[in-house]
């Protein structure tokens, strides 16, 4: 027993007064300011402003738990958010005339309620912190200034704190600002006791899976073996009685489950029939005893079990109870019975259990709680321990407000919900399953939808949001919110108990038995957790191919193209080669950055949207992409352009996201690419798609359609990444090294030295010979064959700058090497490749010795396995045998030509393609006769090389002469106006040049 709560209680009701049951604004009562506040209690941190109430609440923001002003319902509509309104205040120093200092706990979070001080001119938006944070105040005391108080936290200084309420606005955020005169009083934050909550049947049949409860009256007050409130009930709504209007509150009445009373009518054996509906009633019997005060044998009412008549169901119909529904003597009201919720306690919650009417004694027409005789009907009375004196048992009664206030000797009993254990368990991630089914996940809706969940997940996993469930709060009261769609479990309004059962891991919760288990290792920091994300690396450097897992486990089904109409299609393959190869290419915002959305934000997780490019291996003269072909209501590939309504090029590419299940297969989900930002810079991709679909396949012709995403997919994709690059092994000679796109074009070197990309025929330089077969003759040599996945090679020539092949230079055994520059602080640039004059002084080949270059002194590259030689190069292969990218050792980065000149650049994509042809050994090409002629157009004029005595004639494309004479050298340069020409040269065909 609990005197202090009844005391409490009873305070309150006096002060508010009891209103008959009959009257509709009967309501439970609300939250009223707290005069006094003693450890074991829940109050409410809040503040008045008018008839506006505000309490102090917690939220989770990107920033982490904020605190918040909350307007509480009232009475039945009060929901799960009154937990997280809860605070229990422990008193950590109590030393008078000092008013008491405090900690306080959420009950919702579990969290203590500690803040630190932003500073001045700073967001002063008071955040939850670690308690033991530096500079953090988790200490409070409530100082009264006579008619007033405010929850004021002290600094070493002694200076004021306070939590300010300014402002009646709800929802808004609590500011953690000085203690000033204006926040201090009138709006300082005051103990509030929280309201009573009106329990319908329904709230009260949940305790037990939705069907019934269970009443637990503390401590001894009656036999128990014999009291009717022992036992389960089930909860049934009532009406108002008779014409009255019905109630805002119209109470419960109470069957008790699996009871029944012998009735007076037996059936053809000669057995009694049985009357279940047997409902408990306030009685007429008096506990036997001498007298109502005697303080030794006292006397009152019984609660009892009745039955109402069998044909009479009193949930099935709104009619009231009428007296022939109820036995013999009985009056409908005394099976009424209104409950309420009492909140503030921390150990249980308590019930305050009203009855409609106390049933009169005697020839008067009194209650037995009245004391005195008059003629007025009996009135509404409350569940009541009639103390009998010092030591002695006291008797459960029915008494009357006026009569439970003004005595001394009675107070409400402490009565709770049921005998079950609540559960303990820690805040954390958990699956959540059915007792004997599906585990319950998050479930896919079309955009704009209401989001939901379902059980039919079939495993969980620390790799899979929508299958984990966060649990917060404590003692049995939790919060449970789907990590990937915030979906709160069961009830999106009340939190209910989490009792334990007599099996590990089985709980009841609402109307269910649930399987809870925690989910280990769950990596809370990867904000991309379940979603496929590619770094920029891997798009760079990775391609996909989408292998379909179908249900009926046909192997080998491949994403494939049918060039015929641009169909895609899901078939089997003999060969993965097959099936189309694509390119991730990740959606840009409207500031041309690969865009991430968050779609958890409370969860802190993001996913990105992809485009889906077929692989051109670098070649961007050719780009499909995945695309939706409405008219076959199906996905398709298209190499389109602008959509001609001032969109950007691919922006009618469909984006998808790849959702993770626990197999580490994928749902591939078309999300919102509608265009934003200037000119449609970017594209949205904050939702799915608004067509709502999941790729699949469905049909006898295997297309690659849309299904609802509500739908269980027929199938999963996987994405096979090809294997990592391989390095090939070249053996060492000499090899002309030509690019894919245009085979006449190879690697060469200029006058200047800088790496270029030339053909047969043209000029170094504007007045320079003309490039020799010989210049493009390389040596490849092995630079470190140390690690056999990736044996590296230097490229070099013997080409001196002045075009002349030189077996040997001035250093002994010394070439040039091709490689990536220094710049003049001697760091290097990645941008640009050159020939630098070098040697390798061992046998083994491993270091290279690089003659001045912008340095005096010489400098050796090579380190550990060479890995920072920037004369290294490896062979990368790709998917068409006998093509490479040629990669450098110390960037990383590949070889690729921008207007003929060699540079490296980021990424496997954008290097170029490159074979190597087999060459013999170049010899020296002084005094070797160069025969073929070769016309060379260039900017404003065209070279003609190798014609040395024969006769010109260049033509524009109106055929008018341009120029007419004899060549006098072997490398000639002739003035030409720019566009087309036609060169015709004596003894040669005629040739066209483009002159620029």
């Amino acid at each position: 027993m609990n005197k202090k709560f009844s005391t409490l209680v009873a305070a309150c009701l006096l002060l508010s007064g009891f209103a008959n049951a009959t009257n509709p604004d009967d309501a439970p009562k609300g939250a009223v300011k707290a005069e006094t506040v003693a450890t074991g209690n829940y109050y409410h941190i809040g503040a008045s402003t008018g008839a506006t109430n505000v309490f102090l609440t917690i939220k989770k923001t990107d920033d982490g738990f904020a605190l918040v002003k909350k307007g509480l319902e009232s009475g039945d509509l009060l929901t799960a958010s009154t937990d997280s309104a809860l605070w229990e205040p422990t008193v950590i120093k109590s030393q008078a005339p000092s008013a008491p200092v405090y900690t306080f706990k959420n009950k919702y979070t579990g969290k203590i309620l500690a803040v630190k001080y932003a500073g001045d001119n700073k967001d002063q938006t008071a955040i939850l912190v670690d308690p033991a944070t530096e500079g953090a105040f988790s200490e409070f005391t409530w100082d009264y200034n006579g008619t007033d108080s405010a929850l004021v936290a002290y600094d070493a200084q002694n200076k004021p704190y306070v939590l300010d309420f300014s402002g009646a606005t709800t929802g808004g955020v609590v500011k953690f600002v000085k203690g000033k005169s204006a926040n201090l009083n009138g709006m300082g934050v005051k103990p509030f006791n929280p309201a009573e909550i009106y329990m319908t049947a329904e709230m009260l049949n949940a305790e037990l899976g939705g069907k019934s409860f269970k009443l637990n009256v503390l401590g001894t007050y009656t036999d128990k073996t014999k009291d009717p409130l022992i036992g389960e009930f089930i909860a049934q709504d009532a009406n108002a009685l008779g014409t009255s209007p019905s109630l805002n509150y119209p109470g419960v009445y109470l069957q008790a489950k699996d009871k029944s009373i012998d009735r007076k009518v037996k059936d053809a054996d000669g057995n009694y029939l049985k009357n279940n509906n047997v409902f408990l009633v306030v009685d007429t019997v008096f506990v036997d005893g001498f007298g109502r005060v005697d303080s030794i044998n006292a006397k009152g009412l019984r609660m009892a079990l009745d039955t109402i008549n069998s044909t009479h169901a009193v949930w099935s119909s709104p009619a009231a109870w009428t007296t022939d529904s109820v036995a013999a003597g009985r009056q409908p009201a005394n099976y009424r019975f209104f409950i309420y919720k009492n909140i503030g306690k921390v150990a249980s919650d308590s019930l305050i259990v009203k009855v409609d009417t106390i049933p009169s004694i005697g020839v008067s027409g009194n209650s037995f709680s009245q004391g005195i005789n008059h003629a007025s009907a009996p009135g509404a009375g409350y569940l009541a321990n009639y103390v009998i004196g010092t030591g002695n048992t006291p008797v459960l009664t029915p008494l009357d407000s006026s009569y439970l206030v003004s005595q001394p000797k009675y107070q409400l009993p402490f009565i709770t919900l049921g005998e079950g254990t609540k559960a303990n368990l820690p805040e954390g991630i958990y699956s959540i399953q059915q007792k004997n089914g599906g585990f319950y996940q998050a479930a896919l809706v079309k955009a704009g939808a209401v989001a939901e969940y379902d059980s039919l997940g079939t495993a969980v996993c620390k790799e899979v949001p929508y299958s984990q469930w966060r649990l917060s709060g404590s003692n049995g009261r939790y919060s449970i919110v789907n990590r990937e769609n915030g979906v709160v479990f069961k009830n999106y309004q009340q939190v209910m108990t989490l009792y334990t059962t007599d099996k590990e891991n089985e709980y009841k919760y609402g109307d269910e038995t649930l399987i809870i288990k925690p989910i280990a290792d769950v990596d809370e920091d990867d904000a991309y957790l379940g979603y496929k994300h590619f770094t920029a690396e891997e798009l760079d450097n990775l391609a996909v191919r989408l292998r379909f897992t179908a249900f009926g486990g046909v192997e080998n089904l491949y994403v494939v193209g049918n060039r015929a109409d641009s169909l895609l299609h899901v078939r089997q393959v003999a060969d993965v080669e097959d099936a189309i190869e694509f390119k991730l290419v990740a959606v840009k915002d409207k500031d041309g950055k690969a865009k991430d959305v968050k779609y958890n934000t409370s969860e802190g997780l993001s996913r990105r949207a992809y485009q889906l490019m077929v692989n051109n291996y670098g070649d961007n003269s050719v780009r499909e992409y995945l695309v939706w072909d409405g008219d076959n209501s199906a996905f398709a590939l298209s190499d389109f352009e602008d959509r001609g309504d001032g969109a950007v090029a691919d922006s009618a590419a469909v984006a998808v996201i790849f959702r993770q299940n626990c197999e580490g297969a994928y749902q591939i989900l078309p999300v919102d690419t509608a265009m934003i930002g200037v000119n449609h810079s970017g594209f949205k991709a904050d939702s799915l798609w608004a067509n709502g679909t999941q790729l699949t396949v469905i049909g006898s012709n295997d297309l690659l359609v849309g299904s609802d995403v509500k739908g269980l997919p027929t199938g999963y994709f996987v994405l096979d990444i090809p294997e990592a690059p391989k390095y090939a092994t070249v053996e060492t000679g000499h090899y002309r090294v030509q690019s894919v796109n245009n085979t006449s074009l190879a690697i060469t070197t200029n006058a200047d030295g800088a790496a270029v990309l030339r053909g047969v025929g043209e000029s170094m330089l504007k007045s320079d010979p003309a490039y020799a077969a010989n210049n493009f003759v390389l040596y490849i040599d092995s630079a470190c064959t140390h690690n056999a996945a990736m044996p590296t090679y230097y490229i070099s020539t013997t080409q001196a700058t002045a075009g002349t092949l030189t077996p040997e230079d001035s250093i002994a055994g010394a070439r040039y090497y091709m490689m990536n520059t220094l710049a003049r602080d001697g760091k290097a640039n990645a941008e640009k490749l050159v020939f630098a004059k070098a040697k390798q002084p061992f046998e083994t080949g491993d270091t290279l010795v690089v003659a001045p270059y912008a340095k005096t002194d010489t400098m050796v590259i090579g380190g550990k396995d060479g890995a920072q030689n920037r004369a290294a190069f490896a062979f990368q292969t790709t998917a068409n045998s006998g093509e490479y990218k040629i990669q450098n050792v110390a960037t990383g980065e590949y070889v690729k030509q921008v207007n003929t000149v060699i540079s490296l650049a980021t990424g496997y994509a954008n290097g170029n393609n490159f074979t190597l042809e087999v060459q013999d050994t170049p010899t020296s090409n002084e005094g070797v006769a160069i025969s073929e002629v070769a016309v060379i157009a260039g900017e404003g004029q065209v070279t003609i090389a190798n014609a040395a005595g024969k006769k010109v004639v260049i033509t524009n494309i109106l055929g008018q002469t341009v120029a007419n004479t004899v060549i006098t050298s072997d490398n000639a340069i002739i003035a030409a106006p720019q566009g087309v020409v036609v060169v015709a040269v004596e003894g040669e065909e005629a040739v066209k040049a483009i002159v620029k």
